[in-house]
Parts: structure tokens; sequence; C-alpha cells
């Protein structure tokens, strides 16, 4: 039952989200390193800005995003940037705007690796869907 209510809550913000969308300002802040910072709009919740290293066969990246409107938003900047595929991607911490993206990446890019520490991982599992009860629930 505590799925399925979490699901329609993602699901009905992802929808207020969507209404907007999200675009975001690139900033190259060296060779091959870009840091998508999220545009603010009229809405409550922003999302975390999204790091970007591109290697030599693929790409890098850092967080995906609050919602999965944020994550094809940002794939969509990467995509202006390079036709390399996003092989890693880094979760920084349990904050939803940092890692709620995660499956929009995975489903663009097969065989993606997410990463993070076992703290952050231990985070996302515990107090995730605290943030969503107490956020979501709260403001929507």
């Amino acid at each position: 039952m505590r799925t399925a209510f979490t699901l329609l809550i993602l699901l009905s913000t992802t929808v207020l989200f969507a209404q907007g969308g999200y675009t975001y300002n690139v900033e190259k802040v060296a060779d091959e390193i870009y840091v998508l910072h999220p545009q603010s709009n009229n809405y409550r919740w922003v999302t975390a800005n999204v790091i970007v290293l591109i290697n030599e066969e693929d790409v890098l990246v850092v967080d995906s995003g609050l919602l999965p409107a944020a994550a094809e938003a940002a794939i969509a900047e990467i995509a202006k940037l390079t036709d390399k595929p996003v092989k890693y991607l880094f979760n920084t911490h349990w904050h939803g705007d940092h890692w709620q993206g995660n499956e929009v990446f995975a489903q663009r890019y097969p065989g993606l690796k997410i990463i993070a520490s076992k703290e952050a991982s231990d985070g996302i599992q515990r107090d995730g869907i605290l943030w969503v009860n107490k956020h979501y629930i709260r403001n929507f």
C-alpha cells in the first residue's frame, strides 16, 4: 500500500512539474566538464545541479534530478554536448532531487552503472520515502 501511495505521489508531482518543464543553463567549467544549472521556475521545488564529465569513450554524470522530467531535460542537454553514452551515474546523497531521475537515465543508457557511497545508498533506501512523504505530501 505504501509503495502504491508513493508512486501515486510521484506521478502527481511529475505531472505538475512536466507542465512547466525543466530547463538548464549549461556552464562549461573546464575542458569536457559542464554543470547543468536548473533555471528558476514558478514551482516551489527545483532540481539539483547535474555535473557532466565527458571522457574519451563515455560520460560520467553526477546526480540525475528530482523527477523524470528533470532527467529527460538533462539528457537532452547532454546530447547537445556529445554523442557519447552515459556509462556512469553517481548519486551524491539521498535527497530526492539528486537521484529520482535515475530510472530515466537507466532506460536511456542500457548498461548504465549507478554509483553511490554506502551512506548515500543507505539513505536513499531508508530516508528516500521519508523525504517524499514529508515534502511532497505537505506541498502538493
